[in-house]
């Protein structure tokens, strides 16, 4: 099977948002006709609504080349019916869907559909990630040969000899870690300022355990594009996060005075520098969402709050 098959079979996309548009674009780009193409999307974008001669919601060829599954890992099940009658082997499978193993695939596809799991990474949606394939046991060096050349329209592509290698190539899972660092997704280049400068926000706001200044948010900002100029979106906020990590505002629990105090004044303390207080008091650690969402309200000024947070910590 070569891209000549593929403009003459056609190729069916279920599902097709921000990855799905990414790839689909690179291919149309390549010279894939847009009349070989059908997607099937329930909430169409206005750019897929926009491409002349695309095949958008329409009937599924008889005996398309391939069959691309973007959709969302938690729809799967529901979606898969909708184009099982495709498989059986004359139809070769394709599926970027996170976190759902080739198994899954065959119980409804059969055996005997040739399957590749891809896992591209988060730059792929702007064309400059890396894509980890392996195919089940129908899936020949052919149709390997073409999943390949399809998903380098999203950057670099590597093959796998066995599916538990996965995450642990594209090192993009979704953990709960990178899921509280990586509060926002750059979907398009022109993105990634936006995206890393709220991310860096973030994660000043919980290391410092106060608001960080705009003058502190800038300043890490500039490791951020350093950063991203040696190696990337991901490269950018890794050291604007080793920045936040050398920063004395989280190695040490400093508090800044109020302004307008004297030298050796009392003064009330507030905010975040009480939460602060009250966290490592009573837990030995930084405060928690809760702590720092009441205490940058102002609502921790407020003795009853302070108890109520009190009796909440002193319970957990």
């Amino acid at each position: 099977m070569d891209m000549a098959e593929l403009t003459e079979r056609g190729m069916v996309l279920l599902g097709c948002g921000k990855m799905g548009s990414a790839m689909l674009k690179g291919w149309l780009d390549g010279g894939l006709p847009a009349t070989s193409v059908t997607v099937r999307d329930p909430a169409p974008s206005a750019w897929l609504q926009g491409i002349e001669g695309l095949r958008l919601n329409a009937d599924l060829p008889e005996s398309p080349a391939l069959a691309l599954i973007a959709v969302k890992p938690q729809v799967m099940t529901s979606a898969l019916p909708d184009i099982a009658r495709l498989g059986g082997g004359n139809t070769l499978f394709i599926t970027v869907a996170a976190g759902t193993p080739i198994s899954v695939y065959e119980a409804i596809l059969g055996a005997q559909t040739p399957i590749v799991r891809a896992m591209p990474n988060t730059p792929a949606a702007i064309a400059q990630g890396i894509t980890a394939i392996i195919g089940n046991g129908a899936a020949s060096q052919a149709h390997l040969a073409l999943a390949e050349t399809l998903l380098k329209a999203v950057g670099q592509v590597v093959r796998l000899d066995s599916e538990d290698q996965m995450d642990a190539v594209t090192g993009v899972s979704d953990t709960p870690s990178r899921d509280r660092i990586f509060v926002c997704r750059p979907t398009a280049p022109a993105e990634e300022e936006s995206c890393a400068r709220t991310i860096v926000r973030n994660l000043a706001n919980r290391a410092y355990r106060r608001l960080a200044s705009e003058d502190e948010v800038e300043g890490l900002m500039d490791f951020y594009r350093m950063g991203r100029q040696r190696g990337g979106f991901e490269r950018g906020i890794r050291d604007a996060l080793e920045a936040v990590l050398s920063s004395p505002f989280f190695v040490l629990r400093l508090e800044r005075e109020p302004e307008g105090v004297d030298p050796g004044e009392a003064y009330r303390v507030e905010g975040p520098e009480l939460a602060s207080r009250l966290s490592f008091f009573l837990w030995g650690t930084p405060p928690d969402a809760e702590l720092m969402r009441v205490a940058e309200s102002g609502d921790l000024n407020d003795e009853r709050e302070i108890e109520r947070q009190a009796r909440r910590m002193l319970a957990d």
